[in-house]
């Protein structure tokens, strides 16, 4: 188990992985599947900010972690909090250079869809054969997200996990990570019960992070039949959140009809989610299970198979035109391996002039 240590301020917000459940489609000649880079910048190897790699030869699925420095050595990582771990999430992070990430904290799901659970076998047996001292791991997720997850992988979450249950709504904390405080929110997502959304708050600082992937658009309903996405997201425990990380799997359509072939993509489209962001009034906003092949092609049309950076310019021109609550919106430019301090979480303070 891990003890509780003074680790330093800032601590890092690492973006594992961007992508949408099919980040590459075999048979699709779209810019999104067939552009690569191979020239990957090499990261610094510590706990340090990194731009990170657009179009990298591998799109791991959506993924944050939370890294804390060593206290006694901040060139290592001394806690490492990961959110989800999907296809390509354990490579992303080896790939980072980074010493220490298997001190793992804790493992938060969102939900238990493959492209957020597939790696955790992978991630269980890496842990277990650094350190066998540091499994069972504390696994975070609602409990209908567990009981699945817990269905189809039986042996993992008997030996390499330990489900800890949280109530929606009540913030908690990690063991040995004192400074900071969790939160789980409720949201729609498809039929499917026990998807949250997770508010991260540094408690010294008073800055939170609202990680919202995996979310129906603003009109769906939760288990109520009243309460709307969009009325979650204008809680006043939201307002102003420093960082909001938005499910954007289309940019201006949910639904797709191209001939017989129908495309349900179960998610907001960035357009869509707009109004999340005029909800919550963020400070800073970032992008991710970016995918565009459920958006239409034609004139006029936007979104289909765009690369990283065309999104990244798409969403700040959007952004630019569109002030919330007298402000403009910083657009963090989120790649696979980006590293943020917390400190530069909120963005530069941009007023609009009336």
């Amino acid at each position: 188990m891990l003890e509780s240590a003074p680790y330093p301020s800032p601590w890092f917000l690492r973006i594992n992985g961007v992508a949408h459940a099919f980040s590459r489609q075999l048979g699709c000649s779209c810019a999104r599947c067939k552009h690569i880079d191979y020239a990957m910048a090499k990261p610094p190897g510590i706990p340090a900010p990194f731009g990170g790699w657009p179009d990298p030869p591998w799109r791991a699925n959506t993924s944050v972690s939370l890294l804390f420095p060593d206290s006694e050595d901040p060139h290592r990582v001394g806690a490492h909090v990961l959110f989800d771990v999907g296809a390509g999430v354990v490579e992303s992070l080896a790939a980072s250079g980074l010493h220490g990430l298997e001190r793992l904290a804790a493992l938060f799901l969102t939900h238990w869809h493959p492209d957020h659970v597939i790696g955790e076998n992978m991630l269980g047996e890496c842990i277990r054969r650094a350190d066998a001292t540091r499994v069972p791991i504390c696994l975070y997720c609602h409990e209908d997200t567990f009981a699945k997850v817990a269905e189809r992988f039986p042996y993992d979450m008997s030996h390499n996990y330990c489900h800890v249950p949280f109530v929606n709504g009540v913030p908690f904390k990690v063991q040995g990570l004192e400074g900071l405080e969790f939160t789980a929110i409720p949201v729609r997502h498809g039929k499917y019960e026990g998807c949250v959304m997770y508010v991260v708050r540094d408690i010294a600082t008073g800055t939170r992070v609202l990680l919202a992937w995996d979310i129906d658009g603003p009109r769906a309903t939760m288990e109520d039949g009243v309460t709307r996405n969009v009325d979650v997201f204008g809680d006043p425990a939201l307002a102003d959140v420093e960082m909001l990380v938005l499910d954007s799997n289309t940019f201006q359509v949910s639904h797709n009809t191209r001939g017989f072939r129908r495309h349900g993509t179960g998610h907001t489209s960035f357009l869509e989610a707009w109004e999340y962001v005029q909800a919550c009034r963020p400070l800073s906003l970032g992008v991710v299970h970016l995918s565009g092949h459920e958006d239409w092609t034609g004139a006029g049309m936007l979104g289909h198979g765009w690369t990283d950076e065309e999104w990244h310019r798409a969403v700040s021109d959007y952004a630019l035109s569109h002030p919330v609550a007298g402000r403009q919106v910083h657009v963090h430019r989120l790649l696979q391996g980006t590293v943020l301090p917390s400190s530069a979480l909120r963005g530069p303070a941009v007023a609009v002039a009336t």
